[in-house]
This record gives C-alpha cells, sequence and structure tokens, in this order.
C-alpha cells in the first residue's frame, strides 16, 4: 500500500487492486485502466471538481460523494454524517464536519483511516470569544467519537492562514486520538509550512511547531 499527496487535502490510496482517491480535483492524466474510488468530502472548490468525472472514460470508478455536492453527472452513493455503508471490501463510517460536508472514516484490507475533510479547529482571527468557543466544543464533539478507534492514518489540517493557531487540531488528534501516523494537508503548495512541525525522531511522536518568521512577515 502506498498513500501520495497529490495537492492541498487530496490523496492517492494504491493498494493491490484498487485506488483510492480523496478530494483530488486535478491531475487526472495519469489513470488509465485502473479500478478506482472517489471520495469527496464537500464541494468547496479546493477538494471538488467536475473534472472528477472525466476518470470513467478510461477507468472503472465508483463515486462517493457529500450529499452537499450538486451534479448532473452519475454518483454511486452520496453521503451525509452517521451513514454506513461498504463499498466492496471497503467498510466506511460518516463523520461530520466544522465546516461544508463530511470527514470520513474506513477500514480497508487491514488499514484503517480517517480524512478530515474540512473538520478543523478553525480558529480565524476574525471570530468572536462565542464563535471560537463553538469552534472549539464543534471539532471536539467530532474527534472525541473516534477515541476509541485504533486509526493507523490520520489525515489532519494544517492550514497556513490560521498562522500561530494552525496547529490546535494537529494536537489535539496526537494526543487524543493517537494515531500511528498523522498526515498534514489543507496548506495548498506552502510546503515550508508544515516543514515547521517538530517530531522527537526517538519516539517519532510530535512535539512542537515552530512558526516560519517568513511566512508571517507584514
Amino acid at each position: 500500500m502506498k498513500i501520495k499527496h497529490v495537492f492541498h487535502s487530496g490523496f492517492e490510496i494504491n493498494l493491490e487492486d484498487k485506488i483510492i482517491l480523496i478530494d483530488v480535483f486535478d491531475h487526472f492524466d495519469t489513470y488509465k485502466n485502473k479500478k478506482m474510488i472517489c471520495f469527496v468530502t464537500h464541494g468547496h472548490g479546493d477538494h471538488f471538481s467536475e473534472k472528477i468525472f472525466d476518470l470513467s472514460a478510461d477507468n472503472e470508478v465508483t463515486y462517493v460523494l457529500s450529499d452537499d455536492i450538486k451534479t448532473n453527472h452519475s454518483v454511486d452513493y452520496y453521503i451525509k454524517a452517521g451513514d454506513q455503508i461498504e463499498v466492496e471490501d471497503l467498510y466506511l463510517e460518516v463523520y461530520g464536519s466544522t465546516d461544508l460536508g463530511v470527514s470520513l472514516y474506513f477500514e480497508t484490507q487491514g488499514h484503517t483511516f480517517f480524512h478530515s475533510g474540512d473538520l478543523n479547529w478553525w480558529h480565524w482571527t476574525s471570530f468572536t470569544k462565542d464563535q471560537l468557543e463553538d469552534e472549539e466544543r464543534d471539532f471536539k464533539n467530532v474527534v472525541d467519537k473516534l477515541v476509541n478507534k485504533n486509526i493507523d492514518f490520520y489525515f489532519v489540517p494544517v492550514d497556513h492562514r490560521l498562522e500561530e493557531h494552525a496547529h490546535l487540531a494537529i494536537d489535539y488528534v496526537v494526543d487524543k486520538i493517537q494515531p500511528q501516523y498523522v498526515i498534514p494537508m489543507h496548506f495548498g503548495d506552502h510546503f515550508d509550512f508544515i516543514q515547521t512541525i517538530e517530531v522527537d525522531e526517538k519516539s517519532r511522536i510530535l512535539k512542537s511547531h515552530k512558526i516560519n518568521d517568513v511566512i508571517y512577515s507584514k
């Protein structure tokens, strides 16, 4: 099994018998004669494009989309928070978000995954005190439902626009869920930003974050 970061929150999970795409909205020209499951967590333009339906011209594709997405194309499954479905040998549980759409927990071929979509601890400087408290509560309410699950790969937003608050979600996930691997996402092309995440080299535990002054110079 191989996991490839495509862009932003988009990932390709390459298994022996199929490819799983999550929130990949471009770069489709490399896929030919593949068996695929295509997940989309919500309809924002940095997670979804109608281009995904071009995949079906050259591949065998099962489309699993959040029910906020409206399209005239054929969709195999529309999903919402609370749903539990099986897609071939993949078991899926659908969770909520602190923004549009859903987040995804799924099991397949002995591996467990959680893709957050836009489920994040959105600590915007424009929020009021009440909004910040609501955001924290709503984020933790969803994540805490995963406490008893053994998650191998947890994909979590680390959005550079949140500046010094960008690490809130990833810190909470590491402390509360303790996934085997935590994978940052939702940073666009700001790869220098996620390189500021420090990990204890011996234990491989996330330990702190450095905020790059260059990124936030005014």
